[in-house]
């Protein structure tokens, strides 16, 4: 059986990355995977890319300016995440398409655009969702109401962005019709949306979380990790990664964490700090807590060594699928805390290997914080324990081709 996979990157952005991370499972599992990255970074065997990386480089520019262009004003006004994939993608290789028993999609924004997709007319085609995008009309992340355009299908309203959302959404109606197409999600709740809404109604959705490989991702003696980055070994850090520039950074919660921070202890101030990763950013202090920003890391030799450096993870997002972030802090040993919603549920077992808060309630995110900080090595391993358990690549390569020959 040969599968191909089909993304927008192979490594830039969490969900590129979960998506090569499968396809590298499914390699090491013994499967004949193929992985085509509209931008392919990766030097592999089994990955690919345009046969001109600099023309594709920048035709992906060019039609990602153009939807920016084009709907500039309709989308900046609602501040959220979204893309248009108006323009007209770049075809994927048809002998690629061709060979393949299984294609197997991720996100796949900049790649293959809606009408693109009859490109794939025929073939059996496994959909891993990263986001509500998919489901939806140009947002990644919507209300998760009845009433919202991805489960009701009705036009929201008379603003120009209600009216492109619908009319994105009427177009992948159209083409998802003539699919022969089943759903992969990550995590239950991405997959209970899928179910509800208005384009996968009817199709077959199944849950499959994504991998993270222990032998990668592992503990540093804490101590030598800390004095690694120019960190007081003697102190205990807590954990945020932040990119404020992004356009997710309001979904990610730094704002709720902050408040947090500000409701720790006071007595507190002298023994612990926080760190974020990710972007730009300097130094800071919140309410008499140092902070320091560590800088942006791509290796998975420095993010072993940051995730290691830290006591406690914290991912406040206020919408969240699977995040990478908190599998490899889990791998690393490092537990988290975060708000009782999405995908958050999936993974943190309360008071076990991390902390569910009440959503989006700082004082009780400020809460878990402190009761993870203040708790024995049992939650370190037992967040170690669940990567190896739960995430292992070799145990959701078998559930992806256990779903493959269900398919074929």
């Amino acid at each position: 059986m040969k599968i191909l996979h089909i993304s927008a990157r192979d490594c830039n952005g969490g969900a590129n990355r979960a998506g090569f991370r499968i396809h590298e499972a499914q390699v090491n599992h013994g499967l004949k995977s193929r992985f085509f990255a509209q931008q392919n970074s990766i030097i592999s065997p089994h990955s690919f890319g345009p046969r001109s990386k600099i023309g594709s480089k920048i035709g992906a520019q060019i039609r990602s300016g153009i939807d920016r262009w084009r709907y500039a004003k309709t989308i900046s006004k609602e501040g959220r995440e979204c893309s248009v994939n108006w323009c007209p993608g770049s075809l994927i290789p048809q002998s690629e398409i061709e060979e393949a028993d299984i294609i197997n999609l991720h996100f796949i924004n900049e790649a293959v655009m809606p009408n693109n997709l009859m490109q794939l007319k025929g073939k059996k085609i496994i959909w891993t969702l990263h986001d509500m995008w998919p489901f939806s009309g140009i947002e990644h992340y919507s209300e998760e109401s009845d009433r919202s355009l991805w489960a009701s299908g009705e036009l929201q309203g008379k603003s120009r962005f209600d009216r492109l959302n619908h009319a994105v959404l009427r177009r992948k109606l159209k083409a998802y019709q003539r699919l022969d197409l089943k759903i992969a999600c990550p995590s239950k709740w991405l997959a209970k949306l899928a179910r509800k809404s208005v384009l996968f109604s009817g199709k077959d959705v199944h849950v499959i979380p994504n991998p993270i490989n222990g032998d990668t991702y592992k503990p540093v003696i804490k101590s030598h990790a800390k004095e690694l980055l120019n960190l007081n070994p003697s102190k205990r850090h807590i954990l945020f990664g932040v990119d404020p520039t992004a356009s997710n950074s309001f979904r990610k919660g730094g704002d709720i964490l902050f408040e947090a921070i500000k409701r720790l202890p006071t007595s507190l101030r002298n023994d612990v700090e926080v760190l974020t990763f990710g972007g730009d950013g300097e130094c800071f202090e919140i309410n008499g807590f140092i902070g320091h920003h560590i800088g942006s890391f791509k290796d998975e030799m420095s993010l072993r060594i940051v995730y290691s450096a830290a006591d406690v993870f914290v991912a406040p997002s206020r919408q969240d699928n699977l995040p990478n972030t908190i599998l490899e802090a889990f791998s690393c040993g490092t537990p988290a805390v975060a708000f009782s919603i999405g995908g958050m549920t999936d993974m943190i077992t309360h008071n076990r290997n991390g902390y569910l808060a009440q959503p989006y309630c700082p004082s009780d995110l400020a809460h878990g914080i402190q009761s993870i900080l203040d708790t024995n090595s049992d939650v370190n391993a037992y967040a170690k324990e669940t990567a190896l358990a739960e995430y292992n690549p070799s145990r959701i390569a078998k559930m992806y081709l256990d779903l493959y020959h269900n398919f074929a």
